[in-house]
C-alpha cells in the first residue's frame, strides 16, 4: 500500500465512521490528512486552531499514532524525533528495539527519522472547547490504532 492509498484510507475511516455517531463529530470539511514524505527536512508546524493525530509509517509498517491538541506545537513538530524528551517518544522506541536499532541510534535517530519514516498529519479543526476536542482525538486516534496496529503502542 503506497502514503496515497493510506491517505485516502484514512479519510474514508474517520469521514465514514464519524457518519455513524448520532451527531457526526467530524465533517469533511473539518478535517485533512497531509503528507509529509520520507527525505523531509522539517515537518509542517500545527496550524493555529487545530488539533491532530499523526502516523509514522516505514514502509508500509505503522510505528507509532499519536494526538496532540491545540497550542501544542512543539510536541507536535520535534517531541518524537528526540530520545530524551519526557514520556514515550518514537525515537526512544526505535532505539530501545533490538530489531531497529541497528539503523538508528542517539545521535542520528532525528535525521534517521525524517530520512525514512512518511508522516501523515491529520488535521482538525478545533471545538473550542478542551474536552470535545479531545474526545474527538481518542476517537480518531483510537480507529487509527485499530486499522494500523502500530508496533510501538501500549
Amino acid at each position: 500500500m503506497n502514503i496515497a492509498d493510506i491517505k485516502n484510507e484514512i479519510i474514508n475511516l474517520v469521514e465514514t465512521n464519524s457518519k455513524e455517531c448520532i451527531d457526526p463529530m467530524i465533517n469533511r470539511k473539518d478535517f485533512g490528512v497531509n503528507v509529509q514524505k520520507k527525505g523531509r527536512k522539517e515537518d509542517n508546524s500545527l496550524p493555529s486552531n487545530s488539533v491532530a493525530v499523526y502516523i509514522f509509517f516505514y514502509g508500509n509498517e505503522c510505528l507509532k499514532i499519536v494526538q496532540v491538541m491545540k497550542n501544542s506545537n512543539s510536541r507536535f513538530q520535534y517531541q518524537h524525533y528526540l530520545p530524551n524528551s519526557n514520556g514515550s517518544t518514537l525515537a526512544k522506541s526505535i532505539i530501545n528495539d533490538y530489531s531497529m536499532n541497528s539503523f538508528a541510534n542517539e545521535s542520528n535517530i532525528k535525521e534517521w527519522l525524517k530520512t525514512n519514516t512518511d508522516r501523515l498529519d491529520v488535521i482538525i479543526k478545533s471545538r473550542g472547547d478542551k474536552h470535545l476536542d479531545k474526545i474527538v482525538l481518542n476517537f480518531v486516534e483510537s480507529l487509527l490504532q485499530y486499522r494500523f496496529k502500530p508496533r510501538y503502542e501500549k
